[in-house]
Parts: structure tokens; sequence; C-alpha cells
């Protein structure tokens, strides 16, 4: 399955909107993610909210039950690195999605998520410093 390319400046804008609307309240960094994910054993293709280290919130109306395994694929950002890992379900939002968490997660792919993160947070704390909205 092939994912559906999404422009730099549509993949911004939808950034912007999942931050706005999520916020983050969280205790490890996170970054908003938008970018399809697949999951052969519950949907063919979501789409993710956020992302950290541990694992991402994945949009999806029908979610497979807390505890169940998955083995999810993802692009992270434009740099075409596909992830690839095993998780579990963590939690369930009736009719919104699911929480999952990373379970076999490559040291690769490790370093390309606190990278993206790290990025993330950097465009944060400049976006502060000057007051331009570039979230």
């Amino acid at each position: 399955m092939a994912f559906t390319e999404i422009n730099t400046e549509d993949r911004l804008r939808l950034l912007r909107l999942i931050h706005k609307k999520t916020g983050d309240r969280r205790a490890r960094p996170r970054a908003p993610l938008a970018t399809q994910v697949q999951a052969v054993e519950s949907f063919s293709l979501a789409f993710s909210r956020d992302l950290s280290l541990c694992g991402m919130f994945i949009e999806t109306a029908k979610p497979p039950p807390v505890g169940a395994p998955l083995k999810v694929r993802f692009n992270l950002d434009d740099k075409n690195q596909v992830v690839i890992t095993t998780a579990r379900v963590h939690y369930q939002l009736r009719k919104m999605g699911m929480g999952i968490l990373f379970d076999g997660l490559l040291p690769e792919h490790r370093r390309t998520i606190e990278e993206y993160i790290k990025d993330y947070q950097e465009l944060l704390t400049a976006e502060a410093a000057t007051g331009a909205n570039v979230t």
C-alpha cells in the first residue's frame, strides 16, 4: 500500500490545527505528526495526531481492544524515513482513536523520532522568542 503524498505547506497546516486542538499536556516531549499510519491487524490506513518516543495517537473510529498487539508503519515528516515497529494499544477514546505504546522500536528509528521531536521543540522555542506564529 502506498502513502498519499502530503506537500510541505499542507503538512504545516495540519500540524498547526493539531497543535491548537490538542495542546501539549504530556510529561514526555511529543510533537504533532500528521502522517498516515498502516496497521494490518486493525485498519488499513489511519492518521496520527502526535508522536513521542514511547508511542503515538492514531485517529480511527474502530480501535482494537486495549492491550492488543499491532505492527505499525508510518512516514516521519518529509525525510522519507519509514518507521515499522511493533506496538500495543494503551488506551482508546471512543470514536476518536487510540494511544499506542511502541515496544519494538529500532535504535535508528528512535534517533529519527528524537530528532523530529527536538526539531519541533526548537521551532516552538524560536516562535516564543520572536513572537511569530510558526505553529
